[in-house]
């Protein structure tokens, strides 16, 4: 059965396979080059600087920032200071021409208003809710989401989920009653079928990746 990986900063993730991605921490300090970046990577950069340098593009990353880098691109990776990070790669998607460059996420801009969670799962008044796509290829959606309050039953997600909490707090219930409360900072990874409620007494922005079983 699958479960939810709560993780806080500066502790060890273990490696977590799922179907079409990857999840851990990454560390070290050394300077290497990419001819073709081997898979599609999300990550959550927490200590050192990074700078991510290519053809038409330089990317500097520091604590707190969210990055993409696709598959398949040439580029220059720089760390300053001991590295670490979260990620979640997909080595089984392909090359997209469409995204050649590494970016790193908006967190704070502007969203735009979308459906709140489904009615039918809901055990309090809808919420509002406000969204933006960060980058799409095939069954992979990357993007800032924010919710009002709201507290809802239990389903079965038909995706894997990795949530970066930006602002707020929340708390993920899975149907064997262990209890995740998640905060700022702190990022969750939702495998497939993992049985979850939500419960949120305050307003949650996160980062979302999400890969839909296909």
């Amino acid at each position: 059965m699958a479960h939810v990986l709560h993780y806080r900063q500066g502790e060890a993730l273990a490696v977590s396979d799922g179907p079409g991605y990857e999840v851990g921490c990454g560390e070290g300090g050394q300077a290497c080059r990419f001819d073709a970046f081997d898979a599609l990577l999300l990550g959550v950069l927490e200590a050192g600087e990074l700078n991510l340098s290519g053809d038409g593009f330089e990317v500097h990353l520091v604590p707190g920032d969210v990055f993409v880098v696709p598959k398949g691109v040439a580029l220059s990776w720089l760390p300053k200071g001991t590295l670490r990070y979260v990620f979640m790669r997909f080595p089984g998607l392909q090359g997209d021409a469409s995204h050649h460059q590494p970016f790193k996420l908006d967190l704070q801009g502007p969203l735009q208003p979308c459906n709140p969670p489904a009615a039918e799962v809901l055990l309090s008044p809808t919420p509002l809710a406000w969204s933006r796509a960060g980058f799409e290829q095939g069954a992979l959606r990357i993007g800032v989401w924010e919710c009002e309050p709201y507290e809802r039953r239990q389903v079965q997600p038909k995706y894997s989920e990795l949530m970066h909490i930006i602002e707020g707090r929340l708390e993920l219930t899975e149907n064997n009653g262990s209890v995740h409360t998640v905060a700022a900072g702190e990022t969750l990874v939702v495998p497939a079928g993992a049985t979850n409620a939500w419960t949120s007494e305050v307003p949650v922005r996160k980062v979302y990746c999400m890969l839909a079983v296909i």
